[in-house]
């Protein structure tokens, strides 16, 4: 870098020396130019001895300045300097004052301006010792100015690649989701399982585990299952102690979002059989059935009557785990051929109804 003592084989740096004496004696002088006594003065251009001594003000109170590291101020008065009197050597301070305030406050554009500013002074003087170092230095800044360029570059390609990498990769993201939007509303085929306990309004044990599938399109879906109910009477005086095939059971849901995820509510109805022994139905004072006394009777068939409402939870991409709450009302068949002892099937009031509550656990898989 330039020092201070490069600067003094500067032109300006010996205008300084040589001129300072002059312009001593011929400032008292310039102080009487103008008319006759009570006349006032005719203001004239400033003369080229008075231009060098603003310029040699101007030059110590910027080199105070850049001293002082007020390098906007340092600029601006040996700007002015040059303009009153063109030393090249100003060029070299005006860049060294830009090129001390661009190194500090990493502001590539001022060190450009230092460039420009040596630039100048080679213009002004193309040979000689100071021109050398002044090369030297444009050739530093310039190194350094380029690599920042490449810098910025490269930092503006990043950032370029990243905005198409995360365009690319938003709009792949919405293609997906009008992929499955459109899965969603196309059929889709569901395995389903559950597993439900509850009772009925004479306090009989029921437990119900029932498979099937589900034809979905996003919201709805059309039901079908099979399944076995087990019925446990807790006193053994009331109630049915059977089990029941459901041969057929069919319905409908609907859910607010899609796998059935969240609230849903389901409805249908079954159609089975009992079998084996006991398949009872105790009643209990019954005027209708039983003379107003006790009496049992066998139960053949039934047709369930379902409404159900559930929750269902995201278990994997494909899977929904749901709990379930359903209200069921039976209506129940009475076996033509009744035993000795039981009332005669035609004696007995139908419809035989029964309602229930149960609670449990639905899966459902999509395939």
């Amino acid at each position: 870098m330039l020092n201070r003592s490069s600067f003094s084989s500067l032109r300006f740096s010996l205008a300084i020396a040589t001129l300072a004496g002059g312009l001593a004696v011929a400032r008292p002088a310039l102080a009487q130019e103008g008319g006759g006594a009570g006349e006032p003065a005719v203001p004239t251009e400033l003369t080229a001895e008075e231009k060098q001594a603003k310029a040699i003000e101007l030059f110590k109170a910027g080199q105070a300045d850049l001293d002082g590291e007020n390098f906007e101020d340092a600029i601006s008065k040996f700007q002015q300097a040059f303009e009153l009197f063109p030393d090249p050597g100003l060029q070299v301070k005006i860049g060294e004052a830009y090129q001390r305030d661009g190194t500090a406050s990493l502001d590539y554009d001022k060190l450009r301006n230092a460039v420009a500013a040596y630039k100048k002074y080679v213009e002004l003087v193309p040979e000689g010792e100071t021109t050398d170092a002044v090369n030297g230095r444009i050739a530093q800044l310039e190194e350094s100015i380029a690599a920042e360029d490449q810098r910025i570059k490269r930092v503006a390609d990043e950032e370029t690649q990243a905005k198409l990498d995360a365009e690319l990769a938003q709009k792949e993201k919405e293609k997906k989701e009008r992929e499955a939007l459109l899965a969603h509303k196309q059929m889709q085929v569901v395995l389903t399982g559950g597993v439900l306990a509850g009772a009925d309004q004479q306090i009989s044990g029921i437990l119900r585990m029932s498979g099937g599938a589900l034809l979905s399109w996003e919201h709805f879906a059309l039901e079908g299952r099979v399944g076995i109910d087990g019925f446990l009477r807790v006193d053994a005086d009331q109630g049915t102690q059977a089990r029941s095939f459901t041969l057929i059971d069919v319905g409908a849901r609907w859910g607010a979002n899609y796998g059935y995820v969240g609230p849903f509510v389901s409805g249908g109805g079954s159609f089975g059989v009992f079998t084996g022994k006991p398949r009872e139905r105790k009643l209990t004072q019954d005027a209708d059935s039983c003379g107003g006394g006790d009496c049992a009777f066998d139960v053949d068939q039934n047709i369930v009557g379902r409404l159900a409402f559930g929750y269902g939870f995201k278990a994997s991409g494909k899977s929904t785990v749901a709990l379930r709450i359903e209200a069921q009302t039976w209506w129940l068949s009475v076996d033509p051929e009744q035993g000795i002892g039981k009332p005669p099937a035609a004696d007995i009031a139908k419809p035989q109804l029964s309602t229930a509550l149960m609670v449990g656990l639905e899966f459902m898989r999509w395939m």
